[in-house]
């Protein structure tokens, strides 16, 4: 599967998060209230604005992603690395534009994998740790590549426990897929398979690109489906 290069067009401003959907069970005489959550878990969505097309290889690539994408027919897998809020480690880009491949794009040891199998739809992980930069904290990316299902990403909602060699934590959103002991976790450069929200603009400004801010939203394949 394609990768968006996202680190190429130096995005001023970039938002990841998880977007839930809740539903009010009624408010009781007391002036008590139900809330309920009705979506599951949430989904993972980025935003990003403020593309930097001066140059035309970005301004061409900008309009070739457009083109591939479809307005969100096609899934890509999203980067959604923040240095500041994970570990500050150099992330490497790749250079060939308008996509970068899986392969060319694979990153070294993540240092982390699971310690225990996990079931679909787990919200806690057993972790290994063999190497890190800086202990685990809540609200800090994760992703796992499953078998299925592709790259999906995660966030800690609390660290249960840690040592210099374990670490159990607790998910964001349930797991998307059951994953066996040993699978990498990466903590250093997160991703998701993600599909476009919208379209991909780029109106001329003084003779330059000027791109429009970007959407991208979880995607899930059909029922009984997944990704070549």
């Amino acid at each position: 599967m394609r990768v968006f290069p996202t680190y190429a067009f130096a995005f001023s401003d970039m938002e990841a998060d998880i977007e839930r959907r809740t539903i009010s069970g009624g408010t009781a005489l007391s002036g008590a209230e139900d809330i309920i959550g009705a979506d599951g878990g949430g989904h993972v969505f980025a935003q990003f604005g403020e593309p930097y097309l001066d140059e035309t290889e970005l301004a061409l690539a900008w309009k070739a992603c457009a083109d591939t994408l479809q307005g969100g027919v096609t899934p890509v897998i999203v980067p959604l690395g923040d240095l500041r809020h994970q570990f500050g480690r150099a992330i490497r880009v790749p250079r060939s534009l308008p996509w970068w491949s899986e392969a060319e794009y694979l990153t070294g040891d993540s240092g982390v994998a699971l310690a225990a199998d996990a079931a679909l739809r787990a919200k806690t992980l057993s972790l290994t740790l063999e190497f890190l930069p800086a202990p685990l904290r809540a609200g800090m990316w994760l992703s796992i590549a499953h078998p299925t299902m592709s790259h999906r990403a995660y966030r800690i909602a609390e660290v249960v426990s840690q040592t210099g060699t374990a670490a159990t934590i607790t998910l964001s959103h349930p797991l998307r897929e059951a994953t066996t002991t040993g699978t990498t976790v990466e903590f250093h450069d997160p991703r998701c398979v993600m599909r476009l929200d919208g379209e991909m603009r780029s109106p001329s400004n003084m003779g330059y690109a000027a791109g429009s801010a970007i959407r991208f939203v979880e995607h899930f394949p059909a029922t009984g489906g997944g990704y070549t």
